[in-house]
């Protein structure tokens, strides 16, 4: 019984992710498993290898269309790289574009490009993008699962 129980990887029961059929997606990243998840992928969501999603947080695919709310917006989509961590309460709208190693910290609002080998944090009134100094440590491909 449940919303999820359709999607094949594991989906907290306090989570919903709808257009699940339209979600590509890379090992070690099971979108909706922490609690309070909400994904809409029917404009189609791809993710890398190694991606976490924090508590909370809403990506967005499809839109409606400003001028008729009837309709559906031309910006569709989110990419979404792989060493990523989307921190608690962060939102994702669509057209957003996320590559490989960032960070995005809690509470952000992504609606453009983020550069590869960077944090997202939010500032006053806008976010703030910080290139990374370091590569990502952790090599997943090499990791022996017990």
């Amino acid at each position: 019984m449940g919303f999820n129980r359709m999607v094949p990887w594991p989906v907290d029961f306090r989570s919903k992710v709808r257009g699940w059929r339209l979600i590509e997606k890379g090992i070690m990243c099971d979108p909706g498993d922490s609690p309070g998840v909400y994904i809409n992928a029917h404009g189609g969501l791809k993710m890398g290898d190694n991606v976490g999603i924090a508590p909370n947080t809403t990506i967005v695919t499809t839109n409606h269309y400003k001028y008729d709310h009837r309709k559906i917006s031309k910006t569709m989509g989110v990419k979404i790289g792989s060493n990523v961590w989307i921190g608690a309460n962060c939102v994702i709208l669509p057209g957003a574009k996320i590559g490989d190693e960032v960070t995005v910290g809690a509470g952000c609002v992504i609606s453009g490009e983020i550069p590869s080998k960077s944090t997202v944090v939010r500032g006053e009134n806008n976010i703030k993008i910080i290139p990374k100094t370091k590569d990502y440590e952790w090599d997943i491909y090499k990791e022996k699962l017990t």
